[in-house]
């Protein structure tokens, strides 16, 4: 289910439909309109749902996913062609300095491993320390060490990008 948001800005009522978008205050209603006109095109066309997250000082993060509907001979969406994609959505509502931070979670991988004892596997194994994953996140270390204790609940992009990050590494 798709869900609609309404967005009332300079006197003008825009709807929208990419979750986290009001989030982003710089946004005249032309750039909003786009950014959503290409989120709905994806979403229709491809599966693929982008949310902005957060706004940090001078980044915007982003989650972009692929539902895993979307198979041409049977091959999905890859992390990068999301990368892609998520650049392709915002590369024109970008300011100077504005960094992306993507947040990719592709189909077919089963991230029902990753929790926390996943994650202390994964860094004894590579001698990794809680300050390595606070880039790989974009989070606060003391937020860090309670996802890896167990204290703060794992969300899907957490998952997908520690899942990642751990891949990569090996």
């Amino acid at each position: 289910m798709d869900i609609l948001y309404l967005v009332c800005l300079h006197k003008n009522c825009i709807l929208i439909n990419m979750k986290g978008i009001e989030k982003i205050k710089y946004l005249t209603d032309d750039q909003i309109k786009l950014l959503c006109h290409s989120s709905v095109q994806y979403r229709r066309c491809s599966k693929v749902y982008i949310e902005v997250i957060k706004l940090k000082k001078n980044t915007i993060q982003v989650k972009i996913k692929d539902r895993g509907k979307y198979n041409v001979g049977d091959k999905r969406l890859t992390n990068e062609s999301l990368t892609e994609i998520a650049q392709k959505v915002f590369e024109d509502c970008m300011p100077e300095g504005m960094q992306l931070h993507i947040f990719t979670i592709a189909s077919g991988i089963d991230l029902s491993i990753v929790g926390p004892k996943y994650i202390n596997d994964n860094l004894n194994e590579l001698g990794l320390t809680s300050k390595d994953l606070v880039n790989v996140l974009q989070m606060r270390e003391p937020n860090v060490k309670r996802m890896i204790y167990g204290k703060r609940r794992l969300m899907e992009w957490h998952k997908s990008a520690l899942y990642q990050y751990f891949e990569r590494q090996k």
